[in-house]
């Protein structure tokens, strides 16, 4: 792909003043330009004396351009009054800028091509004098030899940059303030073919495109590029590109591009291809998923089997129920390893939120902790308060805050205490749950939310679990855009709060 790559932008070129500045001085004019003329504008690097907003912009457009002509005539246009010049004075009639007498003299460029002018302008005619024009040749060889030196550098750059793009294994793309594409990879612009569209043509999006889940279209207005553009797309979001049956996963990440003098230059946006992780990470969900539905369907006809039997048995024999107790409370165990399994499947699926009062919901979860409570002797209270409603998926908020009550229990002893509030705050609903159980170090609490930890407490005491539980925890929540926070002491006992927004 060929970029036009611009030598002498708005702020690059500002070292450039000091030749407008020369000029207006030596030639005694109100308004001196170092002018470099583009197919669609004109642009400024150097320039004292025009009016706003021109000033500021550094650029005009070709319609309020004399300079044009230097270039197309290849030579000095030294005009007394343009108005008296018809085809001037086309081009000047409707223009904001205000030209009368004119002098350009050609700046030119290492091959000797003629790419813009030197001028001085004045708002009243004038005869410009021969020690005038001698003084702007002079002036316009020394700004095309300092023109040169920075279009040199400028390509050097560019080919450096163009190099080290050309050897990232990672796609990349710049886009400037204008939203025009100014640099950009082979592995970018293959991903923008495999998605459907040109990194060089707006909208820059295709119809090739899916949501993480590799199922749901992603809007036009939603797709990377434009979420860039506009400032919106977070650190590491996934989407999957390509036609069916030839798709790739790629993780993208976009940052803000700012000039040595703090004015913003543009966007680079860099997009990882993770297809090998994602489908591995797929295959091991599919796999988990797969294995707790087919331990879970035997143990819930188990269960509901030792049930009926415990009933009819009750009478009969004292020493069969508690026997059947004991394998009901072994097969409640592995049915509870079960799905902290089936959590680490389906704590990557998409939520589906609805408007939920909180403190109902904790009620209700809290009310199947009736056995568990009872054979630990431990006290579980509940302070609901009222109404607490929130956005949220039904079924995870509920395994979240089911994780941390199933916690608090385990972790407290006999004749313990476990509190569980529930405050509905202006913007947030927060559940809180506290026990007076073990509690945990301070490093201790730094691990608890990593994978498969477990701390020395609970191997101690052959607390039954596989360490995933604050993990889900946490990534249920933070994919409402909530909080999870742990207070521990050891001997003291634990506190975790549950933050969730209002509206997700």
């Amino acid at each position: 792909m060929s970029v036009r790559y611009e030598v002498c932008g708005p702020a690059e070129g500002r070292s450039f003043d000091h030749y407008a500045r020369l000029t207006r001085r030596l030639l005694d004019a109100p308004t001196a330009m170092v002018s470099i003329i583009e197919t669609h504008r004109q642009v400024l690097p150097g320039v004292v004396g025009l009016q706003e907003p021109y000033l500021s912009a550094r650029e005009t457009p070709l319609s309020h351009s004399l300079c044009q002509f230097v270039v197309e005539d290849r030579q000095p246009l030294i005009v007394p009054d343009a108005r008296l010049v018809p085809r001037l004075a086309v081009r000047l009639e409707g223009s904001e800028i205000q030209v009368v007498a004119y002098a350009g003299w050609p700046l030119v460029d290492a091959t000797g091509l003629v790419i813009g002018s030197l001028c001085a302008v004045d708002t009243v005619p004038r005869q410009w004098t021969d020690e005038e024009l001698s003084l702007l040749e002079d002036l316009a060889m020394a700004c095309s030899s300092e023109l040169q030196q920075t279009h040199q550098v400028a390509l050097d750059t560019e080919h450096l940059a163009r190099t080290i793009l050309a050897t990232s294994k990672v796609a990349m793309a710049f886009y400037d303030t204008t939203e025009r594409l100014v640099l950009a990879n082979p592995l970018a612009e293959q991903a923008a073919r495999a998605a459907g569209f040109r990194l060089d043509h707006p909208p820059y999006a295709g119809q090739h495109v899916r949501c993480s889940d590799n199922q749901t279209p992603v809007p036009a207005q939603e797709q990377v590029i434009p979420r860039a553009l506009r400032g919106e797309l977070s650190d590491h979001e996934v989407e999957w590109i390509g036609p069916p049956g030839n798709q790739r996963a790629m993780v993208a990440s976009a940052q803000q591009v700012h000039r040595s003098d703090g004015s913003r230059w543009g966007t680079v946006i860099a997009a990882h291809d993770v297809t090998d992780l994602a489908r591995s990470l797929q295959v091991k969900d599919d796999f988990i998923a797969t294995l707790s539905h087919e331990l879970r369907t035997p143990l819930t006809t188990l269960l509901g089997n030792i049930e009926l039997l415990s009933d009819e048995l009750e009478e009969a024999d004292q020493q069969v129920p508690r026997l059947l107790a004991r394998i009901e409370q072994s097969a409640l165990d592995l049915r509870d390893r079960v799905i902290e399994l089936l959590d680490t499947a389906d704590r990557r699926r998409h939520l589906r939120l609805q408007s939920t009062d909180l403190s109902a919901l904790v009620t209700e979860v809290a009310s199947t902790f009736g056995r568990r409570v009872e054979q630990g002797r431990i006290v579980l209270s509940v302070d609901s308060g009222q109404s607490a409603w929130a956005l949220v998926d039904l079924d995870k908020a509920s395994r979240a805050i089911e994780h941390v009550m199933s916690n608090a229990v385990k972790y407290t002893a006999a004749g313990g205490a476990v509190d569980v509030t529930v405050r509905g705050l202006e913007d947030y609903v927060q559940v809180v749950v506290s026990d007076n159980g073990v509690g945990m170090a301070n490093d201790e609490v730094d691990q608890a939310f990593d994978s498969f930890w477990r701390s020395d407490e609970s191997r101690r005491q052959a607390v039954q679990g596989i360490g995933i539980g604050l993990t889900v925890v946490r990534e249920i929540v933070e994919a409402h855009h909530g909080s999870v926070h742990l207070e521990s002491q050891p001997g003291a006992g634990t506190v975790v709060t549950l933050t969730f927004p209002r509206n997700s």
